[in-house]
């Protein structure tokens, strides 16, 4: 398992540049350990990929690799900074996102996504904690497996919601997204997209 490094978005560009050389430096020093970089914490209490846009564009501005794994689109408020970060997110060439929540309010973003095979990282039970859906039947998710979109399954912060594992997500996602066509090719399907 290799780690994916990050850093909380509410810091400032300088810290962010530091930090991104850091990543840099560990992923060329190190390419079989360093999965790439995300920053983490909650969009809408930090700053939106936009304001790192420098700091973000150093590795490809030099040649180097450094995938991105971005949490973006966390949000059911539409043209907010955190609705912009999905589309920012794959402008940097973004390996995979995190939540895409609001990626349905943009086809152009979901085609894209489709299309790269960016796979969208859904938390079905961190999205009704955090009140973004109350139906998973209405969670976007559902919409994104009909059309075949890559998603992947998370936690997302397990112990916060006091859930006990990852079997409570991917139930979740089984009957709600599925539902009552789900079966045991839909639970494989979802497992090889996250080993993908």
């Amino acid at each position: 398992m290799t780690p994916i490094l990050w850093l909380l978005r509410h810091v400032n560009s300088t810290v962010m540049a530091r930090v991104v050389e850091e990543a840099m430096k560990l992923k060329r020093d190190f390419p079989d350990f360093v999965a790439g970089f995300d920053l983490m914490g909650r969009e809408d209490q930090g700053r939106p990929l936009w304001y790192f846009r420098h700091e973000l564009s150093m590795p490809s501005d030099r040649g180097l690799l450094l995938p991105f794994y971005f949490h973006a689109g966390e949000t059911n408020l539409e043209g907010s900074d955190v609705d912009q970060n999905l589309l920012d997110a794959l402008l940097f060439n973004t390996s995979r996102i995190g939540h895409g929540f609001a990626l349905l309010r943009h086809p152009v973003a979901k085609e894209l996504s489709r299309k790269r095979g960016v796979a969208v990282e859904i938390c079905p039970i961190s999205n009704q904690v955090t009140k973004l859906v109350d139906d998973l039947r209405n969670h976007p998710g559902a919409v994104l497996m009909a059309e075949d979109h890559p998603l992947v399954i998370s936690s997302d912060d397990p112990a916060m919601f006091g859930s006990s594992g990852l079997s409570y997500d991917f139930y979740e996602a089984l009957v709600g997204f599925g539902g009552l066509r789900s079966n045991l090719r839909t639970l494989k399907s979802l497992a090889i997209n996250s080993i993908r």
